[in-house]
């Protein structure tokens, strides 16, 4: 057993991101029917509204569907976009991602769009909750109940079906194979990533649970996991901790920096930004 329910979560995302996709990888094209119905063909721009570790999720998916797709993608935090009076036209694409598909905000975001005439919808884990209802229409994401307080599965689910929305809209069969191939061994990969670095995890952890201040840093699809990482660690240790665009630092947060402020950076893949990223971690 685990000693609670976060931990025990966490283990379980190499089944719930297969649950996420598994049903429908082979079968991309039927989503226009089974989930996007009717989906404009000519698409003006997306919009995705969430709020809290959701909106660090649609920031993922913005970098990715319109990295992938040349179509403009905005990422929105509900509770703003609410009362902002948003220009918004019949083209717009509008997508709320809620874990609970309850969330208020996120709510009277996409009734707004949708009474504005905008395509709406829903990326929830809960069948029958009050967004699902809204939109109709979407993805659900199949990942069980999450019962403990900071979100884990259901993010790095949330990530999984924004990227089947990523190959709905792709027009590269290549780069479809390629992914739905990668995709398809992600549950082994983070099974095994889960195993190996948790007593480092731990390790680490023992370093720096009597520091007061932390920070996380990455650059492009790695800055919103950066986000989300503070965030974890804010909600679970109640440690003030700060997510940051690495190139943002030498615009003034690097003068905060000091030796009892430890540093996370996250480094993936070897995209234009590592080199990049490196330099700001020997600055450091």
């Amino acid at each position: 057993g685990y000693e609670h329910f976060m931990a025990k979560e966490i283990h379980e995302q190499p089944e719930t991101i297969a649950n996420a996709f598994s049903s429908r990888i082979n079968h991309i094209d039927s989503l226009t029917i089974d989930n996007f119905p009717n989906l404009p063909h000519n698409i003006n721009r997306i919009i995705i509204l969430a709020c809290g570790t959701s909106g660090y999720a649609a920031l993922i998916g913005r970098y990715i569907i319109e990295k992938n797709t040349g179509i403009p993608v905005n990422a929105e935090y509900a509770s703003e976009f609410r009362y902002m009076k948003p220009a918004l036209f019949r083209n717009d694409v509008v997508i709320a991602i809620s874990q609970s598909g309850q969330t208020a905000d996120t709510k009277e975001a996409l009734k707004l769009a949708i009474d504005s005439g905008c395509y709406g919808a829903g990326i929830v884990n809960v069948v029958g909750s009050e967004i699902a209802r809204l939109a109709g229409k979407g993805l659900y994401l199949h990942a069980g109940p999450e019962i403990g307080v900071a979100s884990t599965k259901a993010f790095t689910s949330q990530v999984i079906a924004l990227n089947l929305l990523n190959l709905l809209l792709s027009s590269n069969p290549a780069y479809r194979s390629r992914v739905i191939e990668e995709m398809k061994s992600l549950p082994d990969k983070l099974k095994q990533t889960i195993e190996r670095t948790e007593p480092v995890i731990e390790e680490i952890a023992q370093e720096c649970r009597n520091h007061s201040n932390f920070l996380y840093m990455g650059r492009g699809i790695n800055y919103p996991v950066a986000l989300e990482g503070a965030l974890k660690l804010k909600e679970i240790s109640y440690i003030h901790a700060e997510g940051y665009s690495a190139g943002e630092m030498k615009h003034g947060p690097i003068a905060l920096i000091e030796e009892s402020m430890p540093s996370l950076f996250i480094l993936s893949g070897n995209g234009v930004a590592t080199p990049k990223h490196l330099v700001t971690w020997k600055r450091l």
